[in-house]
């Protein structure tokens, strides 16, 4: 189960924006890290069931298959169809230049395939708000 935890910024309805800090590859021990990393805040958008309120941390989840599968449609789709048609541009003997527009063409071909897949699995690729904690502050201390 993908799980992670955030700071709700945003309620419309029962959508619900969280703050989600980024894991780092040195661990969140970025003063240590010689890669200059630093933890960047990402948004996202998850279904809530509960009373929660802009400053409430939550804890969201998604399965992992779903998580895999939000991958796959995210990243690999898109690419597949940009190997695909500069592949296709090469196999053709077209110049240089025509492979690469391919490859753009083919991403961006992938791009919109993908964002219709992902409205077609809509239901199954929703974060969800498993728990709330009001009065918490970001150390995590009441």
């Amino acid at each position: 189960m993908m799980r992670e935890i955030g700071k709700v910024c945003e309620i419309k309805g029962n959508k619900v924006k969280v703050s989600v800090v980024r894991k780092s590859a040195c661990g969140e021990n970025c003063a240590n890290c010689s890669g200059g990393c630093v933890p960047t805040k990402t948004v996202i958008s998850a279904e809530s069931s509960f009373n929660v309120k802009p400053g409430d941390m939550v804890v969201m989840e998604m399965p992992d298959n779903y998580a895999l599968l939000a991958a796959f449609i995210a990243y690999v789709i898109p690419l597949f169809f940009g190997l695909l048609s500069a592949g296709a541009a090469y196999a053709a003997k077209m110049q240089d230049i025509f492979c690469v527009a391919g490859m753009f063409i083919g991403l961006g071909a992938g791009f919109v395939f993908s964002r219709i897949l992902s409205h077609k699995f809509s239901d199954k690729l929703k974060v969800r708000i498993t728990s709330a904690f009001s009065g918490v502050n970001k150390d995590g201390a009441k």
